[in-house]
């Protein structure tokens, strides 16, 4: 028997209450402000077949071992009781899965299941969102730090300000936090010691501003038919620096320094949704051993751009504006007996969403980048000396869960670059 479920939400973030339906316009931001809309839609057909225990009904599952696939109801739902191989469960903000086998031993029914794919639940539907951020109401706020099998460091997000030290082999790093309603500040400072000396600094100094998910899916006949997906408001300024001297030697770094993530979970209906923003770093550098050589290179950003993607049911349209941005250099400097290269990428924010535990938007991020290079001179031709500004704009796309195989990652939206010093080089 099918069954027809509307919910209309207005949404404070992470404090879910109900209230009536509005069409209100939001008001024009005036003086740069940035206006906050927390506005949920959730209208659908379930399939014959979708068993979905409301919000009433959440606690009669006991158990959610999603390790295992594991379902433990009690025995006193007859919802849970009438479930039957193949049926697909919908639990109101918890569980979407598709039931592989059941046991009943009198109090308990435990159902092993497999993932199910919300096209497999919906027969037709509307979902929709339009949340801002406010980085004082961050559920969840995580370092993952390196080494160790990737430790994760729990920070309580009752704080408004947060700060974090550490070290993995030769380097040290600190990590300072500030949550506002309407921007977060971050600044990052990666040193590497030589001895007694500092022989190579990184940092990032910064804030961006509270940034908007605005969503809208449509399921017709249980396939996806529309699902656009932007983020807005993508505004911020940030410092990029480094400085490499001749003691760093060479290194390779990637990721290692500590991902910072901040996870904005709501409801859209019965349907969860995640949002998580991180800081991603890039360093690589080669500086002769013994030899007078350095590479500095400090630049200001500051940016106002959005971007996201457009599904009509049979291809993947992405939809940016890269905005007004500002490349700055404030300093490049290389010099050595010997080729010298250091660069150093930072991508912030870097965003993620997921809808019932399932990855939908793999990637969405701003990234920075300052560069210097060096080559002396060789057989009477001029040393060469480069030092590059370069902002890009990177999105990606996974729509597993409409049981569509479709996957894109690391999809170039924008990039531009001020080549901003270039002397003796062909």
């Amino acid at each position: 028997m099918k069954s027809r479920i509307f919910l209309c939400f207005v949404l404070t973030l992470f404090v879910i209450g109900l209230y009536s339906c509005r069409d209100d316009k939001p008001t024009t931001p005036t003086d740069g402000e940035i206006p906050s809309s927390n506005e949920t839609h959730f209208e659908a057909e379930w399939r014959e077949g979708t068993v979905y225990f409301d919000e009433s009904e959440t606690s009669t599952l006991i158990e959610n071992d999603e390790e295992n696939s594991v379902l433990v109801f009690s025995s006193s739902s007859d919802k849970a009781k009438n479930l039957k191989v193949g049926d697909v469960i919908v639990v109101h903000g918890l569980v979407l899965a598709k039931v592989s086998q059941i046991s009943d031993n009198g109090s308990n029914i435990t159902v092993n299941y497999v993932p199910a794919k919300l096209t497999e639940a919906i027969l037709n539907g509307n979902i929709e969102w339009n949340m801002t951020t406010d980085f004082t109401k961050a559920k969840e706020v995580t370092l993952i730090i390196p080494g160790k099998g990737s430790q994760v460091q729990q920070v309580n997000p009752e704080f408004t300000d947060i700060s974090y030290t550490g070290k993995f082999g030769d380097y040290t790093y600190k990590i300072d936090l500030g949550l506002g309603a309407d921007e977060m500040d971050v600044k990052f400072d990666i040193k590497k010691k030589f001895g007694e000396y500092t022989s190579a600094t990184f940092s990032t100094e910064g804030k961006v501003k509270k940034i908007a998910s605005i969503n809208s899916i449509q399921i017709t006949d249980s396939e996806l038919t529309k699902f656009d997906s932007k983020n807005d408001n993508l505004r911020g300024e940030l410092e990029v620096s480094m400085e490499v001297k001749a003691e760093a030697g060479s290194d390779n770094i990637g990721l290692e320094v500590p991902i910072v993530l901040i996870k904005y979970p709501f409801l859209v209906g019965p349907i969860p949704v995640v949002i998580t923003m991180q800081v991603d770093f890039g360093i690589f550098y080669g500086i002769p051993l013994g030899a007078e050589a350095k590479s500095k290179v400090s630049a200001s950003f500051s940016f106002d751009s959005e971007g996201g993607f457009s599904y009509n049911g049979t291809e993947v349209n992405y939809d940016y504006t890269a905005g007004n941005i500002n490349l700055s250099k404030k300093e490049g400097l290389t010099g050595a007996p010997s080729p010298v290269y250091a660069e150093f990428g930072v991508s912030y924010p870097y965003i993620t969403m997921n809808i019932f535990g399932n990855t939908v938007v793999p990637t969405f991020k701003t990234t920075f980048l300052i560069r210097g290079d060096y080559s002396p001179p060789v057989f009477g031709e001029p040393a060469c000396h480069n030092a590059y500004l370069k902002f890009a704009g990177v999105a990606g796309v996974d729509l597993n869960l409409f049981n569509i195989d479709l996957y894109e990652n690391d999809v170039q939206l924008w990039y531009k670059e001020n080549h901003f010093l270039k002397e003796g080089c062909e």
